[in-house]
């Protein structure tokens, strides 16, 4: 199941950012690279309640910097939420759950 994609999004970089990191995030939009790496998250999350971002990462493979930030993408459109933390095992560190909002 998708959810449904949206065009305006939440900022990705902040204006006292690099120009670099401007350009990136335009290019990330215009190929829908955003949008298509949120819909594979957004499926990973709905298809696994309760999984930390170290477990989403490990599903989708796109490791944690991406996962990271189109999880944060997600949450700010109010698509998913978080819930308590609990440790993820690989790492032995603390992580957030995330969960489906139902939506």
């Amino acid at each position: 199941m998708k959810y449904k994609q949206l065009d305006l999004w939440t900022p990705a970089s902040r204006s006292s950012d690099p120009s670099t990191s401007h350009e990136a995030e335009k290019s990330i939009n215009k190929s829908g690279s955003r949008n298509t790496q949120c819909n594979q998250i957004f499926v990973v999350v709905k298809d696994n309640p309760g999984a930390v971002s170290g477990e989403v990462a490990d599903i989708t493979g796109m490791g944690m910097h991406i996962t990271s930030r189109r999880l944060a993408d997600l949450k700010n459109k109010g698509i998913i939420f978080q819930g308590q933390t609990r440790t993820y095992e690989k790492s032995g560190r603390k992580q957030v759950s995330w969960w489906p909002t139902g939506e």
